[in-house]
């Protein structure tokens, strides 16, 4: 199981060479990828808000002068102080989809820090909603994450937190260097998919 953490965060579960089929978990059965005329499955759910959570609350709310400074700010709190921040800028998507919710925060005496760490404890809650649909599917024994947003260690520590799974960090580009993959096993040049993970460096552990 991936996550990509970007402008949104898009969990991907491998499920086999059998098509999911579609169910009221709000997971959306997809090809994962097709080598030699062989199919193989996943299912995908999208949180819609991450990075741009970040953007908004630093950027127009003027929080933080980027993403950046506003994660150190969360770093320097430890806790929230009761925040809650509700990331739907765009929306919920799954496993919930609801196109009209909307984007709250709500919070008492609390300063800039805590709103911003109230923002990353958001993002990984989402994805830990999505953790557990797709549980329901496949093993997870850990999430595997990239995606620029993967460069913040707090991040990285509420996610393994929340979901209560290991998170393994990865590159940061890692659909390029996975599309490539795929190539080299498609023109022959690695033998299998299972032959992709051997030669891919695994990054940071979080527990």
């Amino acid at each position: 199981v991936k996550a990509t953490y970007g402008t949104g965060v898009f969990v991907l579960a491998h499920v086999g060479e059998e098509p999911p089929a579609p169910g009221g978990d709000g997971l959306l059965p997809t090809v994962a990828w097709r080598v030699d005329g062989r199919t193989e499955y996943a299912l995908d759910g999208g949180v819609f808000t991450a990075g741009a959570l970040l953007e908004w609350l630093s950027r127009d709310l003027g929080l933080a002068d980027d993403p950046a400074e506003l994660a150190a700010l969360a770093a320097e709190v430890p806790d929230s102080h009761g925040v809650r921040l509700l990331p739907a800028l765009a929306g919920l998507g799954a496993p919930w989809w609801r196109p009209d919710a909307h984007g709250v925060i709500a919070t008492s005496g609390a300063r800039a820090g805590h709103v911003a760490r109230a923002a990353l404890e958001a993002v990984a809650w989402r994805v830990a909603d999505v953790l557990a649909a797709v549980a329901a599917h496949a093993p997870v024994e850990a999430l595997r994450v990239d995606g620029g947003m993967t460069r913040d260690p707090l991040l990285l520590q509420l996610q393994a937190d929340a979901a209560g799974l290991p998170v393994q960090r990865g590159a940061v580009d890692a659909t390029a260097a996975g599309s490539a993959a795929l190539a080299a096993v498609g023109a022959g040049v690695l033998g299998s998919v299972r032959e992709i993970g051997e030669r891919i460096p695994a990054g940071e552990r979080v527990e």
